[in-house]
């Protein structure tokens, strides 16, 4: 780590974990990002199967970017599998920069990063 930020400036990183809620206070998702350098890495967004297609995931998404921003990112990279949320993600303005095959087998492993500003 100090080799690291000797050459590239200090990692200056943080966390936010966010909670979507319903009108009754039940937990309906989750997103959970890490900020290294001026990037926003989505580690994870979840939520739960009867409130998908709803606007739940969209705003948990828009959050964490925001959040991101104002911590200093002007990047954003997470990845996928071909059978989560690819459409999701092209569909918030994310591009694919990197794929593996058969991870796991049968599927692919989808690398995807935005501009934030």
């Amino acid at each position: 780590m100090q080799f690291n930020s000797e050459i590239a400036g200090e990692i200056n990183g943080s966390e936010q974990f966010l909670v979507a809620t319903d009108g009754e206070n039940n937990e309906i998702g989750a997103a959970f990002a890490v900020k290294d350098w001026n990037w926003l890495n989505i580690e994870l967004i979840y939520v739960e199967e009867s409130m998908r297609g709803m606007g739940v995931g969209s705003g948990l998404l828009m959050a964490i970017e925001e959040w991101g921003i104002k911590e200093g990112c002007t990047q954003s990279y997470l990845d996928t599998f071909s059978f989560q949320a690819v459409d999701f993600y092209k569909k918030h303005g994310y591009r694919e920069f990197g794929t593996l095959s058969d991870f796991p087998n049968g599927h692919s492993r989808i690398f995807f990063q935005k501009s934030l500003t």
